[in-house]
């Protein structure tokens, strides 16, 4: 899988554009397509995945070198170069383009402590062809083996750009960079098979000396230099232990928060539990890690690229309030929601971000904390698109009668685009809300919590039903206290769209027609009718 990305190098103040790899076998190639808006295509080799040890794929060796495994996060220093040929060194870890601001630490300045302490390390390795891999570890960042120092870096590689070969740490005397502990070395005489059992005792006797995470072995050969890793049985059944412990809190917090809250970035950061950890404890970390995101996310110290709404020439067209106040439904303790719609500027468009909203966590728009509640910004075309694939969101973003700001005609043109062509596509998505609603019920620990799912199945249920049988949009509050109510009310919508002879979807070129005028005028004004 390839990642696009667009961002600032920290070290070289240079934008760059183009795409990560995310390949279980070439996580964190860069494919770099742009440096400075300027065409410059190159590929940078990331780190390499180093396998586990085992002696079937060994052959005769010219000698191996082995070296303590540190636990930390793995910083490359690569080289890539602008449009004119000016030769550039920045950082990264394996999931990102550069070193950045992430919910676990900010890297650009823990790794800039890093060069400030081995400044009289680095110039020859800048002076080098290589990349050189790094771990960088100690108390300051999380890990399932405890560090003695509060944050240190090792040199672990040479990766050649060209060919993609990785040479041990010390294979160049001009490398002054400290090195993982030399842990043994074999003659090239050595049988493999005796090698490996060799390193497997050495790894198993250092862990319980020294909390070691175990070995990597460089094994130089007739293929050029082949690296494994080797680790003691504790440390992998302590990471097993706790990756299927961090599944099941995962599940349980899905039974207490929206499906959305649990998103994918908190996987990252799963090896960090003892082997005792129980499952509640587990939950707890899956929890802590989304409480660091969220409070990252939402930071306005923390910045951030300028997307969507932020971009730069970005116009506001409305913004309207839903959820439980647009429903009528709301008490003195609920959230006031939002959903935004803007127009995308005229650079975004070119640069190819025509829905940014797609590479958020929320797949039905962009998702933010504001304060008193949560917000949803979609770009106008990207709207229209989830209206023409029947998202009920979307329409409820639309037709909202609780409009904070519209600026120009947009907002009132697509209501009555919407209002003059009802449609039975809104069913399905309907559907799902009501299915999403019941998987809550299910799942509710009080009857305030089932009472409140309840109602909101319902209330989309009479929408359904008023929509297909008289062809308009009515916002109803419910007062369902049953089940049953649910299944009847389920029912009559189903048949209601059986007999409806609304059109299957809703008309392409007005709808069109909307987007393309509002996109021509809105660049040069926010109203068209100007």
């Amino acid at each position: 899988m390839k990642v696009p990305f667009d961002e600032v190098d920290p070290f070289n103040g240079r934008r760059v554009r183009g795409l990560l790899t995310r390949s279980r076998r070439r996580r964190g190639d860069l494919q770099i397509t742009h440096v400075d808006g300027r065409p410059c295509p190159q590929h940078v080799r990331g780190t390499p995945r180093i396998p586990h040890l085992r002696t079937t794929d060994l052959d005769g060796s010219a000698g191996v070198h082995v070296y303590e495994k540190l636990d930390g996060t793995n910083v490359l220093l690569f080289r890539y170069h602008d449009a004119d040929g000016q030769p550039l060194v920045s950082y990264k870890t394996r999931h990102r383009p550069f070193l950045s601001q992430q919910p676990y630490g900010d890297f650009v300045a823990l790794w800039r402590q890093i060069l400030a302490e081995h400044a009289h390390a680095m110039p020859t390795l800048l002076q080098s062809r290589f990349a050189f891999g790094f771990e960088l570890y100690g108390s300051q960042l999380p890990q399932i083996c405890s560090a003695q120092v509060s944050l240190a870096a090792r040199l672990l590689f040479a990766l050649d750009p060209d060919t993609g070969q990785l040479h041990h740490p010390r294979q160049d005397p001009a490398w002054a960079f400290p090195s993982p502990e030399a842990l043994a070395s074999f003659p090239s005489d050595a049988a493999p098979a005796a090698v490996a059992a060799e390193i497997r005792t050495l790894v198993e006797q250092r862990h319980i000396t020294h909390g070691s995470e175990g070995a990597v072995a460089f094994w130089q050969g007739a293929r050029g230099t082949v690296v494994r890793k080797c680790k003691p049985a504790a440390v992998r059944d302590a990471q097993a232990h706790y990756r299927a412990l961090y599944a099941h809190g995962k599940q349980l917090l899905r039974q207490q928060l929206p499906a959305s809250a649990v998103h994918e970035g908190v996987a990252a950061h799963a090896d960090t539990l003892p082997p005792t950890a129980s499952a509640q404890r587990a939950l707890e970390v899956v929890q802590e890690h989304l409480r660091l995101e969220q409070t990252f996310r939402s930071s306005s110290a923390v910045p951030r690229r300028a997307t969507g709404l932020d971009a730069p020439g970005s116009q506001l067209l409305w913004r309207v309030v839903w959820g439980s106040h647009m429903w009528g439904m709301h008490t003195p303790t609920s959230d006031r929601d939002r959903c935004v719609v803007y127009l995308a500027s005229t650079a975004t468009l070119l640069r190819g971000v025509f829905a940014p909203e797609q590479l958020a966590p929320h797949r039905r728009g962009q998702h933010r904390k504001e304060a008193g509640g949560d917000c949803h910004v979609y770009e106008l075309g990207r709207l229209v698109q989830l209206l023409q694939r029947g998202s009920i969101t979307a329409l409820f973003g639309v037709i909202s009668p609780l409009v904070e700001q519209a600026h120009g005609s947009a907002h009132q043109e697509l209501l009555e685009l919407l209002h003059a062509h009802p449609s039975v596509v809104f069913h399905r998505g309907l559907l799902r809300h009501v299915r999403d609603s019941q998987g809550y019920m299910a799942n509710a620990q009080t009857p305030e919590h089932f009472r409140k799912h309840l109602r909101i199945a319902c209330r989309n249920l009479q929408f359904g039903i008023t929509l297909f049988e008289e062809g308009r949009y009515a916002l109803r509050p419910s007062a369902a206290e049953t089940e049953q109510e649910l299944h009847a009310l389920l029912a009559r919508m189903n048949d209601s769209v059986r007999r409806c002879s609304l059109p299957e979807a809703l008309p392409a070129e007005p709808l069109d027609a909307y987007v393309m005028r509002w996109r021509h005028h809105g660049w040069r004004s926010s109203d068209p009718t100007r």
